[in-house]
């Protein structure tokens, strides 16, 4: 009796210094369908940058009573994978959690030339390029890669001609947000009260 006490409060003392991820869309459609990462992680990375994005871009328009993510989806894209957006003023506390947790997957950014690059060759990427409905823009993705001349920069003409597949294509959309918003994040300073 004593050793099972002695393990159940041992149990709850591990666990409850371990801290779990504060998850806050969860409770969305799961809409990503690639395992080769944290489902859980990669669904909330997502949400949450429709949410920062809606509310960065909709904070002039009183009238609107919801986010429309079309609307900033289609503000933000051309700045956004130029990186010459204010990525510290959009991004919410939570998005910058989330960041903290894509940066222990060791291998789903990388440097290139000292820069931070979204890794095109890791499994889960190469699973969200190969699901975008899109032919054309995966096509071109794709050749781009074969020639290692990929990047948000070289893609902004076709994210920006294509931001209407993002709303219906959830890959797609993710594979934008991780390579023209998420890469951003990894390098910002981040101020104490953000």
């Amino acid at each position: 009796m004593k050793n099972i006490l002695f393990s159940l409060i041992f149990i709850t003392a591990i666990s409850s210094c371990t801290e779990s991820f504060p998850y806050k869309y969860q409770d969305e459609k799961q809409i990503i369908e690639c395992s080769q990462i944290d489902s859980k992680l990669i669904h909330e990375a997502l949400y949450s940058f429709k949410n920062d994005i809606s509310k960065h871009y909709l904070k002039e328009i009183k009238e609107k009573e919801y986010l429309d993510f079309i609307y900033s989806y289609n503000q933000y894209i051309y700045k956004g994978a130029m990186g010459n957006v204010g990525f510290n003023e959009i991004a919410s506390n939570h998005t910058l959690l989330i960041v903290n947790e894509l940066k222990k997957d060791g291998n789903l950014f990388i440097k290139v030339e000292g820069n931070n690059r979204l890794n095109y060759q890791n499994e889960f990427v190469q699973c969200l390029i190969n699901s975008i409905k899109t032919e054309d823009i995966k096509i071109k993705i794709i050749n781009l890669i074969d020639v290692d001349y990929l990047s948000p920069e070289v893609m902004v003409e076709n994210y920006l001609k294509t931001s209407l597949d993002t709303h219906v294509d959830p890959s797609y959309l993710m594979f934008v947000a991780l390579d023209t918003y998420y890469l951003r994040l990894l390098d910002i300073e981040i101020p104490e009260n953000k």
